[in-house]
């Protein structure tokens, strides 16, 4: 007995109880002995007691059935336990436990835990603290929802006719209002991701407030909406109304004071071709000049098309250059030399940026306008992660304390928007969150944001050696490009800071080898390293369009290899289609596919012997890895894109050796 008294004076959970109830719970401990790899509880299991550890340590796992993986999300050692908030809660086990070495632990059962809370209020009271004390230690780092009560929204039809009845029934979300830019709409799931993005794509430019709303209540809503409409709910046509732009130069951007710039024909021109960039969600416009005409191309998920409409003359290539460049605070004489500019506009009320790169080709200089518009840059993380179980684990992640986390991929591929996901979640009056960027591409307001600037000497090592003297919480650094900036990176986020990075490599096993290659020591890496993202862009199917198609054994066999199929669970596969919604192209949009390694003990043991690549990557497969093919089996299933956008985007079979 008092060995076990002892015992739980130890433990985290009861060291704090008065001796007579230690000496109470110690009567009634269960001694038991688990084997390596025991699973001592499955996710969903009910609640069977409270344990806890004397010897050895278990794992915490989340499952995802539907993208076939088991994440490690917890390890749990001796003197702490398990299983204490399904008893609270009442509700099922919310993770699995297993042991990852031999475990001794002790279980207080369920019905003995609450006997001996029923037979002393004061004990209850004393535990229902501590538990009270743990629950919100867990749920302060949980995103919040609010629970809407829809009888205090009036119905606007203008608002539910946007949306097809297709879309309301299979994502059970409904239009509440619109106001100031903001779309609030009702969901009985609150974490429906994929209903959001579909209501985005017919919402454009507002941000989602989602509220929690019951299945009576939309039951309820659905039936007052059939009284009030006397027709049925169809796709309204969105009527296109000219928009009004007003240009701002750098340095005036703040003032807001206004431009006078002659030629307007040429004004009209920029104009139009903003607008129609803007209105087709491009990313870059290019202005070529050609030997009669001056081509502008739109890139639009990834892709460039050529302008339609009348012929841009040659003749007035000039004169469009020359526009571009005193926006831009360039010099208008200088030719032979590239140039790099910035404007902004505000347009229809939206504030968008333009970075201006001219290079001189042999008609001429060439103009490429990179378009950065916040509102759709800063999307919530939930969005970028559609995958819920995912989303979580890097949720978790993203709120520890200190540490590295690395989004790598290659150019375009959407890492800075993941990164200011990241930085809007974890955003807080509380932190002091500085970036070192080059550029700055969007503001984030409540940030301190750092523009790096080679010319006279203030680059990232320079910038960063700075910052970790502005006591900060959380970091950005735009891009880790060389062995200062790295280390300081990672010593950062060994002595207490939050570091998010960006990276240039194929894959998570391809980063950490260039880590190790750019000076990183194994025990920095291995001690500051939380995980590696690294992602790709792939189009997302059009949903009014996008039909079921039987694929040839070739491609089934492509995306089995690439371990994107698995032809034990086969599932349907959509086709592209293209309608007037999508301007005939079979795509709306892009998403992120991911491959995502989180580094447990067992990883970061590995790494601190500098073990092969594979050996890691084996490792990281019992728990903490998602490949991007498991991830892309994910999107097919669900009908977000195709076999061919999977398949552009998944390593060859070299790269998948490693």
């Amino acid at each position: 007995m008092e060995d076990l008294t002892a015992f739980l004076d130890r433990t985290q959970l009861l060291h704090f109880f008065p001796a007579h109830y230690k000496e109470q719970i110690a009567r009634h401990l269960v001694r038991l002995e688990f084997p390596k790899d025991k699973e001592i509880f499955k996710e969903g299991d009910p609640s069977d007691g409270l344990y806890l550890i004397a010897a050895g340590s278990v794992g915490a796992f989340i499952s995802d059935p539907e993208l076939g993986i088991e994440f490690q999300i917890a390890t749990l050692g001796i003197n702490e336990c398990f299983g204490e908030m399904g008893l609270l809660t009442g509700e099922p086990r919310s993770a699995t436990i297993r042991t990852l070495e031999e475990v001794v632990a002790y279980q207080l059962p369920s019905k003995v835990f609450f006997t001996l809370l029923n037979g002393s209020a004061q004990m209850a009271v004393e535990l229902g603290k501590i538990l009270a004390k743990r629950v919100a230690e867990m749920s302060r780092n949980q995103p919040t929802t609010q629970t809407a009560d829809i009888s205090r929204f009036q119905f606007n039809a203008d608002l539910f006719h946007m949306l097809s009845e297709s879309l309301i029934s299979q994502h059970k979300i409904i239009p509440l209002s619109l106001e100031e830019g903001v779309l609030t709409v009702g969901s009985v799931n609150i974490k429906n991701t994929l209903g959001y993005d579909a209501v985005k794509r017919i919402f454009r430019g507002v941000r989602l407030q989602p509220l929690q709303i019951s299945e009576s209540d939309f039951n309820k809503f659905m039936e007052k909406a059939k009284q009030l409409l006397a027709k049925p709910i169809v796709s309204a046509p969105q009527v296109k109304k000219p928009h009004t732009i007003q240009y701002w130069s750098e340095d005036e951007k703040d003032e807001k004071g206004g431009m006078a710039i002659s030629g307007e024909e040429t004004k009209r021109l920029l104009d139009n071709i903003l607008s129609e960039a803007i209105d087709l969600e491009s990313s870059d416009i290019h202005i070529e000049p050609e030997y009669e005409e001056t081509v502008v191309r739109f890139r639009v998920e990834g892709r460039l098309r050529k302008r339609t409409g009348s012929v841009i003359p040659r003749n007035v290539y000039k004169s469009l250059v020359s526009r571009i460049k005193v926006l831009s605070k360039l010099d208008i004489a200088e030719k032979r030399l590239p140039q790099d500019g910035r404007f902004s506009i505000t347009i229809d009320g939206r504030d968008i940026d333009f970075r201006v790169s001219t290079l001189l080709s042999k008609n001429g200089e060439k103009v490429v306008l990179r378009i950065l518009d916040a509102s759709t840059a800063l999307i919530e993380l939930s969005r970028v992660i559609i995958a819920d179980k995912i989303y979580q684990v890097l949720r978790r992640m993203l709120f520890q304390p200190h540490g590295v986390i690395l989004v790598s991929g290659p150019t375009g591929s959407g890492k800075t928007t993941t990164m200011y996901s990241m930085l809007n979640e974890r955003k807080s009056k509380e932190l002091n969150i500085v970036t070192v960027e080059d550029p700055i591409e969007y503001s984030i307001p409540g940030i301190t944001q750092v523009q790096i600037n080679e010319a006279i000497g203030l680059g990232f090592s320079t910038v960063l050696r700075t910052i970790l003297r502005q006591d900060p919480d959380v970091i950005l650094v735009g891009e880790i490009r060389d062995s200062d900036t790295a280390k300081m990176a990672f010593e950062a986020g060994l002595t207490g800071k939050l570091v998010i990075s960006s990276f240039h490599a194929n894959n998570s096993l391809s980063a950490l080898v260039r880590l190790f290659e750019l000076g990183i020591d194994p025990y920095l890496a291995s001690s500051a390293l939380l995980g590696i993202i690294n992602q790709r862009l792939v189009r997302r199917l059009c949903p009014n369009c996008a039909k079921p198609f039987d694929y040839p054994e070739a491609v089934i066999k492509s995306l089995t290899l690439a371990g994107a199929y698995d032809p034990r669970a086969p599932m349907k596969l959509l086709q592209p289609r293209g309608c007037p919604t999508c301007n005939n192209a079979g795509f709306k949009g892009r998403m992120a596919a991911l491959e995502l390694m989180i580094f447990n003990e067992a990883t970061k043991h590995l790494i601190l012997k500098k073990a092969p690549p594979s050996e890691i990557k084996r490792e990281a497969e019992k728990g903490s890895y998602i490949s991007l093919g498991k991830y892309c089996n994910f999107l097919l299933a669900n009908g977000l894109t195709a076999p061919g956008e999977v398949l552009r985007v998944l390593p060859r079979e070299d790269e998948m050796k490693m």
